[in-house]
């Protein structure tokens, strides 16, 4: 079994056989590796975007398709997906120019109110 993130996304792609979205290919992945497709959504983006700038994945609007006639003969240091039974959730952070923007927003609206 195919134990690296690029493989696994190069095998969903053949055996999807076409032109296949981003969704299709994670739903491809979830059901033969039984994990949440939510969960590996971010990774699976990112190695199509690298695959389409490494000219292994070809790209037609929203749709990816493997490029057959690529023979990668020693997969990079890809590492596979994490077990989601450990992993942490992440929160972002709200960047600081939309927290002063949205201060600025609230003195305005008080002072138009003296």
């Amino acid at each position: 079994m195919a134990d690296k993130n690029g493989e696994i996304v190069m095998d969903a792609l053949r055996a999807l056989n076409g032109p296949s979205t981003l969704s299709s290919v994670v739903r491809q992945i979830a059901n033969r590796h039984q994990v949440q497709p939510s969960y590996i959504k971010e990774p699976v983006k990112m190695v199509l975007e690298k695959g389409v700038e490494f000219g292994f994945i070809q790209k037609n609007g929203f749709r990816y398709k493997a490029d057959l006639n690529y023979d990668d003969p020693e997969p990079g240091p890809e590492g596979s997906f994490p077990n989601p039974a450990e992993a942490g959730g992440r929160r972002r952070r709200r960047s600081s120019s939309r927290k002063r923007r949205s201060r600025s927003r609230r003195r305005s609206k008080s002072r138009r109110h003296r």
